[in-house]
């Protein structure tokens, strides 16, 4: 009976260390994300200027596509909270666009959340790590595309 209840406890802490410790991401700094997406011949442009009456607005760096079709926002806030402030009021902006039909996801989990929203022949995603957002709203004919990169860069 005891090896019994070894084992479920064993099992059941092992369970408990892999859901506690797999919710958190990593997030990544500018340089990063400037070097990843240069990589995949992205051209880079710094649009802090363009945000410089909000004070917690750190960073932005936009990623424009090779075929100038589409770019991916990389935002810089000055806390979690605001980061998750922002994802939140922009949310909102793409469901007051959704129509229907339409596909969403909303996964969220320790210091990590990502919203999808698939409707009207476009593509939003708003995905958070800490401080950090990715923001993205593009024709869906470029889902996969994005997809790839946001998967490499972690988001």
């Amino acid at each position: 009976m005891k090896k019994k209840f070894l084992k479920v406890s064993l099992l059941l802490l092992l369970v408990c260390v892999f859901v506690c410790g797999c919710g958190n991401k990593k997030s990544i700094t500018v340089d990063q994300f400037n070097d990843k997406m240069t990589k995949n011949e992205y051209t880079m442009v710094n649009a802090k200027d363009q945000f410089s009456q909000y004070d917690y607005v750190k960073d932005v760096y936009i990623a424009v596509d090779k075929t100038t079709k589409y770019q991916i926002e990389f935002y810089v806030l000055g806390s979690t909270e605001n980061a998750a402030s922002f994802v939140e009021t922009n949310r909102k902006i793409f469901e007051d666009e959704k129509t229907s039909p339409n596909a969403e996801t909303d996964v969220k989990a320790a210091n990590y959340e990502k919203y999808t929203l698939s409707s009207n022949k476009k593509y939003k995603v708003l995905s958070r790590i800490d401080n950090t957002v990715i923001y993205v709203n593009v024709s869906d004919k470029y889902k996969e595309e994005v997809n790839k990169v946001l998967k490499e860069l972690g988001y």
